[in-house]
């Protein structure tokens, strides 16, 4: 529930950002504006209130509800940082001196905020990752079903195809090219074929390597990531969580937010959506992995990219339910 109605609020103001940008009135995006920076004043407030009664000593009322102390300064922190990041990009200078480094087109409302909702994601990845780092997250971790991953991958979908303006500002044909959905051709079939095969040897060479020099630490992401999928016990739940990411997490990433904001800046945010691999050696990998991805992306097309990670989610799968 929780997330169904994070999802629709996030799509809400999506959508909203792209319907001002249709208007193209400069009173009505400064007014956007304005909203947008308000809110994040707010967090400020709130963060800033929260570690203040901290200091106070006002966390031992909390006790009762078994809340711990730490748990309420990330969450301020968390706070703080999002309002921070957020009342800074709602600056039109700001954005102007971010536009060399990930071409954000300072006077797009959905660029705005779509930097905005990238601090959410960094930011609530981060906070995740400091309640007690691997561990922590290995201790909390819930079990994955079917169901979770579609909803998930459905809200990626749709940010995706609403941040492009579908329904809004693009249909039919021009959705389809700033998306960049093509069929492949025979070539980048099997291009696509031979970078499904580099990033499997990426991940095995990246787990031996992890094994070898802190293996106490792969062990428990293994064991995490276990728990995590261990209702995809069958091929026909793989190929739906493979199908699901690929479709999903492609469509936001590549084919809605790489072309604004470039390769680099696209794969860090995907990265920090996995947050269940946590600060891990995996996060690197996943990142490099998003770089493969952005430059197929660049070369060829998102419908390249979706066989891509859909074929290698799918063999990592088979490799689970049949290990060699």
């Amino acid at each position: 529930m929780v997330l169904i109605i994070g999802g629709v609020l996030v799509i809400g103001l999506v959508a909203l950002a792209n319907w001002v940008a249709v208007q193209n009135k400069p009173l009505l995006t400064q007014t956007f504006e304005r909203f947008l920076l308000l809110n994040h004043v707010g967090l400020l407030l709130l963060g800033g209130g929260l570690l203040l009664l901290i200091r106070l000593g006002a966390a031992n009322l909390l006790t009762e509800a078994e809340v711990e102390a730490s748990d309420f300064v990330i969450l301020g922190s968390t706070l703080l940082l999002i309002g921070v990041w957020g009342t800074a990009v709602t600056q039109p200078a700001v954005r102007r001196w971010l536009y060399p480094l990930i071409q954000v087109r300072p006077d797009s409302p959905v660029h705005t905020t779509a930097l905005i909702l990238a601090g959410y994601l960094i930011a609530n990845s981060v906070a995740a990752f400091a309640q007690g780092g691997l561990d922590g997250l290995a201790d909390s971790i819930p079990a994955a079903s079917v169901w979770d991953v579609l909803a998930n991958q459905a809200l990626f979908l749709l940010l995706g195809l609403f941040g492009v303006g579908w329904l809004i500002r693009r249909r039919g044909a021009a959705l389809y090219d700033r998306l960049g959905l093509a069929w492949p051709t025979g070539r980048q079939w099997l291009i696509g074929t031979g970078l499904i095969a580099l990033m499997i040897a990426l991940q095995t060479a990246a787990g031996a390597i992890w094994l070898r020099f802190d293996p106490e630490q792969a062990e428990l992401f293994n064991e995490m990531n276990n728990i995590l999928l261990q209702d995809f016990d069958t091929v026909g739940k793989w190929l739906l969580l493979a199908l699901a990411a690929g479709i999903g997490e492609e469509i936001l990433f590549r084919g809605a937010i790489q072309p604004a904001f470039g390769v680099g800046f696209t794969a860090l945010l995907f990265a920090f959506a996995h947050v269940q691999y946590g600060l891990t050696p995996i996060f690197l990998l996943v990142f490099v992995m998003g770089i493969i991805l952005g430059i197929a992306r660049q070369r060829y097309n998102t419908s390249v990219v979706i066989y891509i990670h859909c074929g290698y989610n799918f063999f990592l799968g088979l490799v689970s339910l049949f290990p060699v």
